[in-house]
């Protein structure tokens, strides 16, 4: 009540003030007071009854003059001999009141049961009618028709790895006889020092495969004629 009225009061078009909406705007100014006063009063009850200086711990029990107890031995003790005395004084219950009693447990069980098992159906309904809804099927259309992706190509077409030379005695990147036989360990094969150190810090590749290289792969090869 108080949110939809401090809605009106916020948003409604102002019209003369009438007696009743002076009522409206002066509760929205004294709820805040007196929602916190209330609480502040059930806090001090509870407070007082947990540290034992008061017997109530709401104020609604206290105007009620209801008071809370612990249940002791001797309390239990007296509600079992009354309860045994109030049933050795009740007559025999007679077959047509048992036959009410179980039909009545029945029929409770048997609403129970049937609420159940209609909630389930109900969700179940549910389900299915989502499950073949247009939308539904059209995303699992677009999900499970997704074309085939492509296979993963290793190298982009502007970074095709360069042709062997004919001759095993030439760098595969200056085409002339190496000098410094150095190999890429990523790849096995064997350049010149100068053209495969600047080739690798620059392009952090292969020239040859493309496997991503350092230059810590680099290994100084030495011949036995050297």
């Amino acid at each position: 009540l108080f949110g939809r009225l401090r809605e009106e009061e916020d948003y409604a078009i102002r019209f003369p003030a009438s007696h009743r909406q002076r009522l409206h705007k002066a509760f929205l100014a004294a709820y805040p007071y007196l929602n916190m006063g209330w609480e502040a009063w059930f806090l001090a009850h509870q407070l007082l009854y947990v540290f034992g200086k008061a017997r109530h711990h709401s104020p609604l029990l206290r105007l009620a003059r209801v008071h809370l107890v612990t249940l002791s031995l001797a309390d239990v003790l007296d509600l079992e001999k009354r309860s045994s005395s109030t049933n050795a004084s009740q007559p025999g219950h007679s077959v047509t009141e048992q036959l009410t009693f179980f039909f009545s447990k029945a029929c409770g069980r048997l609403a129970s049961s049937l609420s159940t098992g209609l909630s389930l159906g109900v969700f179940f309904l549910q389900f299915l009618e989502w499950w073949y809804s247009t939308e539904n099927q059209e995303t699992v259309k677009s999900l499970s028709c997704l074309p085939t992706p492509p296979p993963p190509v290793h190298l982009d077409g502007h970074l095709a790895p360069a042709a062997l030379p004919t001759l095993k005695s030439l760098c595969p990147l200056c085409r002339k006889p190496r000098a410094n036989h150095t190999a890429l360990s990523t790849s096995g094969h064997v350049f010149c020092y100068r053209c495969i150190y600047a080739y690798v810090k620059r392009q952090q590749r292969c020239p040859m495969t493309g496997y991503p290289s350092e230059l810590q792969h680099l290994i100084k090869l030495y011949s036995p004629e050297g």
